[in-house]
């Protein structure tokens, strides 16, 4: 492991290299530095800012070169020697569409404060970003600890909690958890890349449905995250780069939960599944137990 802290306007975070992802990007990156820059919000990617100086490195080539980008994620194009931030919704892009980058970095998800300070900069104009190597390089990558009630997911033989995002989209996480416990196979989406989309009961059945309005639902479709998919009642769970929908158009997915912690058991089971076939799972309230159906009073039918 090997961590950088970033400082802007004042505000640390410490990010951790993508060293399995992108070793020569990474390790040149670290032999650089400290170097620091000017930082400016980007005009065309969305929620996203960038070092507008060069980043000190030598002559580097896309390394599992992605057009995808999350919250947290640091990315690097090296045609230019550009380091850019994904801060919410945001695709790294320019007037002539969409480009790769690689994925250099993840920011520890505690961010916020330093997020505030990138999105201030469409308000304030440049600041000075500085990278160098993190004090603390023995502390493991700290997760976001979220608020709320607990699912209990399996998938295969992954087994993760989730939480639910009542605050962030309640209708549409609490009309979820009312139809807990869920059960069924779940196999990997035709259109979506890294999606899993399970039809509780039967892959041959129509999904579930929620009652009541719900929020209205992204196209941006983030690792870690479970949707509710209202076109066909799915439940879509992406594990990496992935857009649910046909290729260049996204299908709106609303988000009902989040994994908590590393989500690496379940990309195992996912990309297992792809040559082995469906595999069950089931999703469930932590502590809650499994309903059970009601019984018929005697006299009725």
């Amino acid at each position: 492991m090997k961590f950088m802290e970033i400082e802007l306007d004042g505000v640390v975070c410490r990010a951790l290299l993508n060293e399995e992802k992108a070793p020569k990007t990474s390790q040149a990156v670290w032999e650089s530095l400290p170097f620091e820059g000017r930082a400016v919000h980007a005009q065309v990617s969305g929620d996203m800012f960038r070092m507008l100086d060069e980043t000190p490195v030598g002559e580097l080539d896309l390394e599992s070169a992605t057009f995808f980008q999350h919250p947290g994620s640091v990315v690097f194009y090296p045609p230019i020697k550009e380091i850019a931030f994904c801060i919410g919704k945001a695709a790294f892009a320019a007037t002539q569409g969409f480009f790769k980058v690689t994925p250099l970095a993840e920011l520890e998800p505690d961010f916020s404060e330093w997020a505030k300070k990138g999105d201030a900069l469409r308000l304030t104009g440049t600041k000075r970003i500085r990278f160098r190597r993190a004090a603390d390089q023995t502390t493991p990558f700290r997760y976001q600890a979220r608020r709320g009630r607990k699912l209990d997911v399996r998938f295969g033989g992954a087994r993760l909690t989730a939480t639910l995002l009542e605050d962030e989209f309640p209708k549409a996480s609490r009309a979820f958890a009312r139809l807990l416990p869920l059960e069924g196979q779940a196999s990997n989406s035709m259109w979506g890349a890294a999606i899993t989309r399970f039809y509780p009961g039967s892959t041959r059945r129509p999904g579930v449905r929620l009652s009541g309005s719900t929020e209205r639902g992204t196209t941006f479709h983030w690792p870690g995250y479970l949707y509710y998919d209202p076109a066909d009642g799915g439940i879509c769970i992406c594990y990496g780069d992935a857009a649910e929908g046909l290729q260049g158009n996204p299908s709106p997915l609303i988000p009902v939960a989040c994994f908590d912690g590393d989500i690496a058991p379940y990309v195992e089971q996912a990309q297992r599944q792809l040559l082995e076939g469906a595999k069950p799972m089931s999703i469930t309230m932590v502590g809650s137990g499994r309903k059970e159906r009601a019984k018929p009073k005697k006299g009725r039918r």
